[in-house]
């Protein structure tokens, strides 16, 4: 059963901090500051970095580091909203293929995962 893990869940909070604006493109993000804010080491928050770097939310710069990127075409926020919809959809599909005990593990996984979610929303 595939568990919930501290890269996907700070690479969600700050997906959709950016899409809010939280985030505006150009600034430097700071990867300590980040681990400190988040609650969790730097080393899945630099994994949540690079996903995001793979997809265009963040560039990042050679020796300088990470920095939200521009989305002046909104190109970047489409393909987000793209990902998070095939996302959707992989998950219905394997909703509908599994069985009790592991419709009943998801379930077991999705109150956890609101939790961690409750307590980033109280930390920012």
């Amino acid at each position: 059963m595939a568990k919930v893990t501290w890269t996907e869940t700070v690479r969600l909070h700050l997906e959709r901090e950016i899409r809010a604006g939280i985030h505006p493109p150009g600034p430097h993000l700071d990867e300590i500051g980040l681990a400190h804010w988040l609650g969790c080491s730097r080393t899945p928050l630099r994994e949540a970095l690079n996903q995001l770097v793979a997809v265009g939310l963040l560039d990042r710069r050679s020796h300088r580091g990470v920095f939200v990127a521009s989305s002046d075409s909104g190109a970047v926020i489409a393909l987000a909203e793209a990902c998070a919809k095939m996302e959707a959809a992989c998950a219905g599909l394997a909703e509908r293929r599994m069985s009790e005990p592991m419709r009943a593990e998801l379930c077991r996984l999705a109150v956890a995962a609101r939790q961690v979610r409750d307590r980033l929303a109280r930390m920012g």
